[in-house]
């Protein structure tokens, strides 16, 4: 398992948000599929719905045609802590260059965010 970003205290505004970042070269062989998790601290999660989708680029960032999107609904607190988690596979000749990260969320949260391969 490979880490391609971790922040234990992201800060997500209301509204929506759009996050794009580089995903290092050789990350993906060419040949092997690879699965790509994200998984956020959910406890933290406003009220309401939230909405987490993940695009993935293989032109340098110019389209994103990969998608993985979920939308969580959180009851009002006080609520046990767990964790939400978005899994996605690329195939053995998808080679991605850029990840873009966007939340849509009722109320700023902050959460721990970590992005692995495998």
């Amino acid at each position: 398992m490979t880490i391609l970003f971790q922040q234990a205290n992201h800060v997500f505004p209301a509204g929506e948000d759009v996050n794009t970042f580089s995903i290092p070269a050789n990350v993906k062989q060419v040949g092997v599929p690879m699965n790509v998790t994200v998984l956020m601290g959910a406890a933290n999660f406003p009220t309401g719905t939230t909405t987490i989708q993940i695009e993935l680029s293989e032109d340098g960032g110019v389209t994103f045609p990969f998608v993985a999107s979920q939308s969580m609904d959180r009851p009002p607190a006080p609520r046990a802590g767990s964790n939400e988690s978005i899994t996605f596979s690329l195939g053995a000749d998808d080679d991605p260059t850029h990840a873009r990260v966007t939340t849509i969320a009722p109320s700023q949260f902050s959460t721990s965010v970590t992005i692995t391969a495998s």
